[in-house]
């Protein structure tokens, strides 16, 4: 048999198995609680730009995938998923246009779907074939590495933003070690089989961007109308704040970092905004807020 032909006979077989979980080895941060989003990544080193490669992510939250910092996905609130719903689900990305020649840093950004805990928070298979034809395949185990993003879950179904903590670097392979951590692993056979879903299958997705129609200044805070209610994320860019600095925003919390210009924006939440209010601590004042946007998100 050609390498070719084992090369797809691999890639058959290996998107195959996550429809089943019998074996499946889950990865998950060890300092496990009910609301942090986690960052996870490993870097893999090659004899060269593999010609062609897949990787496959088993989740029973939500995450965004990055391959040497680029997201492989113009989609949002991925996967698909209704309210509080944990299945296992597999999507499978061809991700060959954004490798690179020596190292390839694989990174994911997973939230729970709501506040519990879970060990099965990710199962991540990278796999393809270099320019000999020689195939290749991992799967994410001990090896790879955590850190507690600066975000986290609400009880009440909303996110908190920690910009103190910001680190646009998490999915670099030159990233910070500080903080973190080798994943814990666990191998969990006797569940419900996995869902399998296309890159783009009822992928949410931004189809308008708009800003609000008026405002009213009540007091130490401010409300902004949309007009219409919509079902989306609000987006503030915010100006001369203090760092430390606490600001509510319709159920997401934003603590501010103190830098010239900051934004604040939900990721792993929805909800149905229409008049919006904004507030905040002692060292809020209303000139600090520049501009106020709605996402609007929809399933393709």
């Amino acid at each position: 048999m050609s390498r070719w032909a084992m090369f797809l006979l691999l890639v058959v077989s290996w998107q195959g198995a996550v429809a089943q979980e019998f074996g499946t080895q889950w990865i998950y941060n060890p300092a496990l609680d009910d609301t942090s989003q986690v960052w996870f990544r490993h870097t893999y080193v090659s004899r060269g730009r593999p010609v062609q490669a897949f990787v496959t992510v088993e989740s029973t939250g939500f995450f965004d995938l990055f391959v040497n910092q680029r997201n492989v996905s113009m989609r949002v609130l991925i996967p698909y998923r209704r309210s509080f719903d944990n299945r296992p689900i597999a999507i499978t990305y061809d991700i060959s246009r954004f490798l690179q020649r020596d190292s390839n840093t694989i990174a994911v950004w997973y939230s729970p779907a709501w506040p519990h805990r879970n060990t099965r928070q990710l199962s991540v298979s990278y796999y393809g074939r270099l320019r000999n034809g020689t195939p290749f395949a991992f799967r994410a185990g001990e090896d790879w590495l955590c850190s507690k993003s600066n975000r986290w879950l609400t009880m009440a179904g909303g996110e908190t933003i920690d910009g103190t903590r910001k680190c646009p670097k998490w999915n670099a392979a030159d990233a910070p070690v500080v903080g973190w951590t080798n994943v814990a692993a666990v191998s969990l056979g006797d569940s419900a089989p996995i869902t399998v879903q296309g890159a783009d299958e009822e992928a949410e997705k931004v189809y308008k961007i708009r800003q609000q129609q008026s405002f009213d200044v009540v007091g130490d805070s401010v409300y902004y109308d949309f007009g219409k209610p919509f079902r989306g994320w609000i987006r503030v860019t915010l100006r001369g704040a203090k760092a430390g600095e606490r600001i509510s925003i319709n159920g997401l919390t934003y603590i501010c970092n103190g830098e010239i210009d900051e934004q604040a924006c939900q990721k792993f939440t929805i909800a149905v905004h229409r008049r919006v209010l904004i507030c905040g601590d002692s060292d809020f004042r209303r000139e600090q807020i520049q501009k106020v946007e709605a996402i609007e998100i929809a399933p393709e």
